[in-house]
């Protein structure tokens, strides 16, 4: 089905993906043993406090820690 007179349709805009921190990103894979595709998935499921916990645990600073985890 072709249209018969001139027509604009808009594209369709793809999601916005979160970035995260480098220093965020290497500390989740290291502690879960996977890539960073999949370290996107576990950040989404992880709630903050348990987040906090495991950057303390690397030894990350914790006015660091806040500006990662907003």
């Amino acid at each position: 089905f072709l249209p018969k007179g001139k027509r604009f349709n808009k594209y369709i805009k793809s999601k916005k993906k979160k970035k995260y921190d480098p220093i965020l990103v290497d500390i989740i894979c290291k502690y879960f043993q996977c890539s960073k595709q999949q370290m996107g998935e576990y950040l989404e499921l992880i709630d903050k406090e348990e987040l906090k916990e495991i950057l303390s645990m690397y030894g990350i600073e914790k006015n660091q820690i806040k500006r990662m985890v907003k």
